[in-house]
């Protein structure tokens, strides 16, 4: 085999290659949807669906993004009010990011796009190997996680 064919079907290049995919997908479909977010964004807003006035630096550690992007992320959030930044009442330094009522009204309208997206890109795995992925990425990913302690 030559290394090109053995790189484009390693783990690293799928994978890489199926999250770009599925973050081009979604964007794609939430844009048709008339909702103005990335894939990025919607990630943001799903950490904020489960627990509501995050600061930015716990968004950032949730995302695995740093300050600069996560800030650009929440920027754009603001601009097209899906969140506001409120500050924090024990550091004024310190924003916290809230959900619009807008945000919380288009949740399921939002989700069922990326269910949309999600079905179709599994419509022709078979649910015992989709689950077998799964389990096999989380070990990966477990593995990759450095201890802390």
């Amino acid at each position: 085999m030559n290394s090109r064919h053995e790189y484009s079907g390693s783990l690293g290049f799928l994978t890489t290659t199926v999250a770009r995919g599925i973050s081009h997908a979604v964007t794609s479909a939430l844009q048709k949807a008339g909702f103005s977010i990335t894939f990025e964004q919607w990630a943001i807003l799903v950490s904020l669906w489960n627990q509501d006035g995050q600061c930015q630096h716990e968004l950032a550690i949730c995302q695995g993004k740093d300050r600069p992007t996560i800030t650009r992320l929440i920027d754009n959030l603001q601009k097209n009010n899906f969140v506001v930044r409120v500050p924090s009442e024990k550091d004024k330094r310190v924003k916290k990011v809230f959900l619009t009522y807008g945000s919380r009204q288009n949740k399921a309208a939002i989700m069922e796009v990326f269910n949309q997206v999600m079905q179709q890109a599994i419509k022709t795995v078979d649910a015992d190997e989709l689950n077998t992925c799964l389990r096999v990425l989380s070990q990966i990913q477990s593995n990759l996680t450095p201890n802390v302690k």
